[in-house]
């Protein structure tokens, strides 16, 4: 599949496309119009793929988790901590009731893994799978309303730093030493 990984999720599920934060004004231009559909999508996708890079980030732990769930991106596994108070934000940002909140993620979830096989084979790796998702994390950033607090609620507020959406020529060279720095030698 062409495009980024947010794009190819919102492909795979034929949702609505999703607009970059302005990291001036820490919003999405023009979310006041937007529909609850595009709210959810606005919330759901770049959560749930920031969700699953901080799985696959911890080479020690994390894998063996992933392997252990029978290699399935369950809720848990992706927002091991703090999963109602997740939901609840997206629900809160979008509009929409918390169980509605809860079920788009959860569909997001599944196709993002369907998505990362896709890509990298149905047979890859844990370690594979973890080089890809850390490969596009910072491209997350750029999606990820900070309203939400998710890195706050997943206990790494340094997530939410308006800093990791800025774009131009020098934030793009340090995302590009971030990148390299985070990838396992």
């Amino acid at each position: 599949m062409e495009g980024s990984l947010i794009q190819q999720v919102i492909a795979q599920l034929a949702l609505p496309e999703i607009s970059k934060v302005d990291p001036n004004l820490q919003q999405i231009p023009g979310i006041e119009d937007y529909t609850i559909l595009q709210k959810l999508t606005q919330a759901s996708v770049p959560a749930v793929l920031l969700g699953i890079a901080n799985i696959t980030e911890d080479e020690n732990e994390e894998p063996d988790k992933y392997n252990a769930a029978g290699r399935s991106l369950n809720m848990s596994l992706i927002f091991p901590r703090n999963y109602d108070q997740i939901v609840r934000s997206v629900a809160e940002y979008a509009g929409a009731p918390v169980e509605n909140a809860r079920s788009f993620l959860e569909q997001v979830a599944m196709a993002a893994e369907s998505v990362i096989l896709e890509n990298l084979g149905a047979d890859a790796s844990v370690l594979q799978i973890r080089d890809y998702v850390i490969g596009e994390k910072h491209k997350i950033f750029f999606y990820l309303p900070p309203q939400l607090h998710i890195g706050t609620l997943m206990g790494d507020p340094s997530q939410d730093d308006r800093t990791k959406k800025m774009e131009g020529p020098f934030s793009n060279i340090a995302h590009k030493i971030e990148d390299g720095l985070s990838k396992p030698e």
